[in-house]
């Protein structure tokens, strides 16, 4: 049963606003609006449970148990500030928004982490098709060298060199905009709610004005490496996650909320949007501690664990909603509710790179660069060795080549792959492995033509599927093999290339 905790509250905490200008697609832009900061800071905290609960029964945790501190932000010439053009950043909220005052938090309500059925892992094993080869599209965005990048906004990166100079690169060829402002062991970029912004030893800071200025918010954050930034729009506005040291940590609507789930590290995770859980989208958080989906409404937290005790080292969810997570050598596949594959690539994954949402992404092993695109797993041929890839808004990679240059990579279409048909892959399997028995001359049903075979298709394929066919001395047909008399079917039953 879920343990109540009742809340207490902190004191009260000024923080100081002031007048920030945005810069914005490497174009200035004056806004001198002045904001008053509203922020509730409140955590949600993981709460133990007597005993191992049944599939799909909450054990729950919730916003109870943590100091709940009101901000109340007064203006500071000397501050810093916001603009009110745009969503709320990081540390402001829209103006016009009234004071909260000192909120009554009341007693805590309990809130779940469901156990999936689905949660015991994949289910059926077979290898992914393999596609035709496609070649690299490399373009050199700037010689640099630079030491980081990562992408900004459509085509812009944000790039710093071994003099910790930080520079906006592009959009423009050859466009190389300097900001003020040092960085320090950067870690991460995002724009969010029209800003951008680095993450670095320094902290978190917002590029205003041409210039690099601490985030208000940054005053609540650990004092540990941001290592993930990743915004969402939802229907209530921007949303902000991070991955703060080992906290998972949610910016929602002038509010931060430390995220906590049973059996989630968050050290070091993957973290993607989208997906079917429960009837909607999720926030999927990959890493030592398996695969979580997570949900906040309001103060409530709702957390599903996946494939628990498994190290998972990439996730993503395509256009279809299914979820991909690279983890111990495999690609594991969440089809739907309740369903799993586990596909095996000739060289195992270890990492994946994907806009939420994306049919095609890019997939990672030790020693080559893969893309799924078009129900195929293809090898790229040709890209250069990057160390850190990221993705781009246009799902490109992009990254340091070994001279310290920012490339950005794409790929040439896959060639389409001929259909699969009677003469040229059906009857050859036929002949090797069911027409002694099932042939025009064989003692059982007769099978030799397109004809029979898609009249007794189900009959088929349930039996080859179950290894009741062939008999034995025959050999069982390989996964390949079913997957091939499938494609068959799904090509439109085809009599010849």
């Amino acid at each position: 049963m879920p343990r109540q905790v009742t809340p207490s509250m902190s004191s009260i905490r000024d923080v100081a606003m002031g007048k920030w200008n945005r810069f914005e697609f490497g174009l200035l832009r004056n806004s001198f609006d002045t904001v008053k900061m509203l922020g509730l800071v409140l955590a949600l905290s993981a709460l133990g449970c007597s005993a191992e609960p049944a599939a799909d029964a909450p054990i729950g945790f919730d916003g109870g148990g943590a100091d709940v501190a009101m901000v109340d932000g007064g203006v500071s010439d000397g501050g810093s500030g916001g603009d009110t053009s745009g969503a709320p950043d990081a540390g402001s909220t829209d103006a016009g928004l009234s004071d909260a005052g000192t909120e009554d938090v009341g007693t805590s309500s309990s809130a779940d982490t469901q156990v999936p059925e689905e949660d015991a892992g994949p289910q059926d094993v077979f290898p992914l098709n393999p596609g035709s080869p496609v070649k690299a599209i490399t373009e050199k965005v700037s010689a640099g060298p630079w030491t980081f990048a990562a992408p900004s906004h459509g085509d812009v990166n944000l790039a710093v060199n071994s003099k910790g100079e930080v520079k906006l690169v592009g959009p423009l060829k050859g466009q190389v905009d300097p900001i003020v402002g040092g960085a320090s062991k950067p870690t991460e970029v995002i724009r969010f709610g029209g800003m951008v912004y680095l993450a670095d030893a320094t902290g978190l800071r917002g590029i205003l004005s041409g210039k690099l200025k601490l985030s208000p918010l940054a005053e609540f954050l650990p004092k540990k490496p941001i290592t993930v930034m990743r915004a969402r729009k939802t229907a209530a506005g921007d949303d902000l996650w991070l991955v703060v040291g080992d906290a998972l940590l949610l910016y929602r609507g002038g509010k931060l909320f430390t995220v906590t789930a049973p059996k989630m590290q968050v050290a070091g995770a993957h973290l993607t949007f989208g997906g079917d859980v429960e009837g909607g989208p999720a926030l999927w958080v990959g890493g030592k501690g398996g695969l979580h989906a997570i949900k906040v409404t309001g103060g409530k937290v709702t957390a599903w664990p996946y494939l628990l005790g498994r190290k998972v080292d990439g996730v993503h969810v395509d256009a279809k909603g299914r979820v991909w997570a690279a983890s111990k050598g495999e690609l594991l596949r969440r089809d739907a509710p309740g369903q799993w594959t586990t596909h095996v690539p000739k060289h195992g994954p270890k990492a994946i790179w994907g806009r939420p949402g994306d049919a095609a992404f890019w997939v990672a092993t030790e020693t080559m660069l893969l893309r799924w695109e078009a129900g195929e797993l293809h090898e790229v041929q040709g890209a250069p060795a990057v160390a850190d890839w990221r993705i781009d808004a246009a799902g490109r990679l992009t990254g340091l080549d070994l001279k310290g240059a920012l490339v950005r990579v794409q790929t040439t279409k896959p060639v389409a792959k001929p259909k699969v048909t009677w003469k040229g892959d059906i009857a050859p399997l036929f002949d090797n492995s069911c027409a002694q028995c099932h042939g025009i001359d064989g003692v059982n049903t007769k099978l030799h033509s397109s004809a029979l075979w898609k009249k007794n298709f189900a009959n088929i394929l349930k039996n080859v599927e179950s290894g009741a066919m062939p008999l034995s001395p025959k050999q069982p047909l390989t996964p390949g093999e079913i997957a091939l008399i499938k494609a068959w079917k799904s090509d439109g039953f085809k009599e010849s290339p």
